[in-house]
């Protein structure tokens, strides 16, 4: 029987991977459109919480960030007529 903290460690072993394959996508799209697609250095993230509801906290925070930002995309895909990335970004 695993316990709750192997459980958190898959969960988010298996979110790191969810977003891996979501990056993959951007620079598939990206790179067969004739760009280059580039990924920054990352900023190291914090690996110690003092509780597990400050750790889900940070992630959520996160989470929102990510979506507001595809949001942006979206916003500017259909100000410019880019029905082709729209669609890739639903």
């Amino acid at each position: 029987m695993t316990s709750w903290s192997e459980n958190i460690a898959e969960y988010f072993f298996q979110q790191s991977e969810e977003e891996r394959q979501h990056i993959l996508k951007f620079v598939r799209f990206i790179n067969e459109r004739g760009g280059f697609a580039l990924i920054p250095a990352l900023k190291q993230s914090n690996v110690t919480y003092k509780d597990l509801k400050s750790m889900f906290e940070e992630f959520l925070k996160h989470e929102i960030t990510v979506s507001n930002s595809i949001n942006e995309l979206v916003h500017l895909a259909l100000t410019e007529k880019d029905y082709a990335t729209h669609n890739f970004l639903q």
